[in-house]
């Protein structure tokens, strides 16, 4: 590993236990930087919300990788992941969508 792929580590690790937001993922409760990817909205006429949200969450890898079929759960809301790519040795970019 080089010394940019350390520094680039150490500071989304800063930002992350800075900023970084409650996600569960499989039972595991971490932190994670969200990013509000896109959300659509759909009328219900019995006041359902059917919003569809795709989020990024940034988190720290002390562990394995989680599978695709792995409960997350996102401000009480479950979400399902729909990819998982590494950034890196520790730092892993997950794709979620609430569908």
């Amino acid at each position: 590993m080089s010394y940019a792929d350390l520094d680039h580590q150490s500071a989304v690790s800063d930002l992350i236990a800075f900023e970084g937001k409650p996600i569960e993922i499989d039972g595991n409760k971490l932190k994670a930087i969200i990013e509000r990817e896109e959300t659509s909205f759909e009328a219900s006429e019995f006041g359902i919300d059917n919003r569809e949200e795709t989020l990024k969450a940034t988190i720290l890898n002390k562990g394995k990788i989680p599978s695709k079929d792995a409960p997350v759960f996102y401000r009480g809301q479950r979400f399902r992941i729909t990819s998982i790519e590494p950034e890196g040795e520790r730092i892993l970019t997950i794709n979620l969508t609430n569908d």
